[in-house]
């Protein structure tokens, strides 16, 4: 009881500083710009926007399915591990804080293959890998960009949040601070496995990497139908760091902070307030609207469970 009472209140905090944020930001800027400018979206290239951005999830699942052969396992089907991927992005992305995606993909995959430190530890080191490969997107973005990026205090967050990660994993994996609960020494032995198997690490980094190509040219869909002046360049440089920022977690699916890293950053490069908040806002809803598609495969996973 006590937990379900703890959650309820850091999703209302975390749903305050979301919408604290979004406020600040219009009424700076003023809804009517940005309203103009989401009028100017071109449909086809919204509809393409999702697309990459399922085309990501399917690599995503690839890069689940190599982690998954550190255990051994090589007969799970891609489609079947698409489906629960686009299960759990419905999840994450449109009921944040009540149930986590990943915890989702790792009760189903738990029911597929009935070992719990394989469920466990190939979704987070889906999750690990995909991070690891943010943040070096992310700090050579930030090395290509620093004069336009330095005095934005971004610069300094990127590197807090990099040490802290760094940090974060010696204390973890090296030290094995968690050892000491059971229900870990599983999901450490998954990973000494993973790390004794570079090649499998580096595949799903490569895997990783394509992940955030699929999304550059989403956000870069977008970009090229509402008529925005930004170049591709730019946003493979700067995307990285946007995605980095929203994983602080303080808002609600990053809302807010995102609109307000896309100001930020986009504006170094001459992108005005009101073109960079509706581009973040409609790169937002095109994700959840793929997202949508994860209902469907989680309706008919709750069906085949009686």
């Amino acid at each position: 009881m006590e937990r379900k009472k703890n959650k309820a209140i850091l999703l209302a905090l975390k749903s305050l500083v979301s919408i604290s944020v979004l406020t600040l930001i219009v009424s700076k800027i003023g809804l009517d710009s940005i309203v103009n400018t989401l009028r100017n979206l071109n449909p086809f290239y919204f509809i393409m926007a999702s697309l990459l951005y399922i085309g990501s999830i399917y690599a995503s699942s690839i890069r689940w399915r190599v982690l998954l052969k550190v255990e051994g396992i090589e007969n799970m089907e891609i489609n079947r591990l698409f489906s629960l991927y686009l299960i759990g992005s419905f999840f994450n992305n449109l009921l944040p804080g009540i149930i986590g995606g990943d915890s989702v993909r790792i009760y189903y995959l738990y029911k597929d293959i009935q070992k719990g430190s394989s469920s466990l530890g190939s979704v987070l080191a889906d999750r690990y890998t995909g991070f690891v490969a943010l943040l070096l997107l992310g700090l050579l973005a930030l090395s290509i960009k620093f004069r336009e990026i330095e005095g934005t205090g971004v610069e300094y967050l990127l590197l807090i949040i990099t040490c802290l990660f760094v940090v974060g994993s010696i204390l973890f994996f090296r030290f094995r601070i968690g050892d000491r609960f059971g229900t870990l020494r599983g999901f450490y032995d998954y990973f000494h496995r993973l790390f004794h198997q570079p090649s499998i690490f580096l595949h799903s980094i490569a895997y990783s990497l394509l992940v955030q190509i699929f999304i550059v040219l989403s956000v870069f869909s977008i970009s090229v139908g509402m008529n925005l002046e930004v170049s591709l360049f730019d946003i493979f440089l700067l995307l990285p760091i946007v995605v980095t920022v929203t994983t602080v977690p303080v808002s609600l699916s990053g809302i807010g902070l995102r609109e307000g890293a896309f100001i930020i950053l986009f504006g170094k490069v001459g992108l005005s307030p009101e073109n960079a908040t509706a581009l973040s806002f409609t790169w937002f809803l095109s994700y959840s609207i793929a997202s949508l598609t994860g209902l469907i495969f989680y309706l008919q996973w709750r069906s085949k469970d009686g």
